[in-house]
């Protein structure tokens, strides 16, 4: 049975937050631990964000709080706001929930590779490291020109769990227990990403012309 991972300042390679409960956002869940790392569960899907609540960063792009629906969409036409309106909708519909899910703290910060609790072999075997800040970062910056692009960096995440942590050829500090998370987390991004396609594809629409 794999052990339940321990999320301490003595985690080689990890920079782990503070405990916050649970349950967030995702609806993952503490259950009954079992073969599977931690016994977490997902128990229900996100709300989907309406093209509507996804104007909500509307001061991002200028508008202010009384400007109506219409006004915001000529506002985004004219500012490259489709761009901008498909990064809101991921940072905040997507990467929001997977930040705000403990379960998936293995993935929010980048793998300390340099200093005595450094994974000093993590770079052999991982060739491009990305995290869920990264990709919060690359958000902000309007670095995002697609779905698909976005999709890469989630699978990316999974793909340099698994080059690290597999048994067949793993590293220095590897765990095989972290593969069913990786496993989780992909599965739950594709999931918000689905329960926000609307405003995805309306903003990738925007983007193209």
């Amino acid at each position: 049975m794999a052990k339940r991972m321990k999320h301490s300042d003595s985690s080689p390679g990890f920079t782990p937050l503070g405990d916050q409960g649970p349950d967030y956002g995702l609806g993952f869940e503490h259950s009954t631990p079992s073969k599977r790392l931690g016994g977490f569960k997902l128990k229900s899907k996100k709300t989907p964000l309406s093209p509507q609540d996804s104007q909500g960063t509307q001061e991002k792009v200028g508008a202010s709080p009384g400007t109506s629906g219409a006004t915001r969409l000529r506002m985004r036409q004219t500012e490259g706001g489709g761009q901008v309106e498909l990064n809101n909708v991921l940072s905040e519909g997507v990467l929001g929930p997977l930040l705000k899910t403990q379960a998936f703290w293995p993935f929010f910060k980048p793998i300390r590779v340099g200093g005595k609790l450094g994974i000093v072999d993590y770079l052999l075997k991982v060739k491009i490291p990305v995290c869920l800040n990264d990709m919060k970062v690359r958000c902000n910056a309007i670095g995002y020109e697609s779905v698909e692009s976005f999709e890469d960096d989630i699978g990316r995440i999974r793909a340099n769990a698994y080059a690290y942590n597999n048994p067949s050829n793993i590293g220095t500090f590897g765990d095989p227990a972290l593969l069913p998370l990786a496993d989780q987390f992909q599965a739950a991004a594709l999931e918000l990403i689905l329960a926000n396609k609307p405003s995805l594809d309306a903003a990738e629409r925007l983007a193209t012309g």
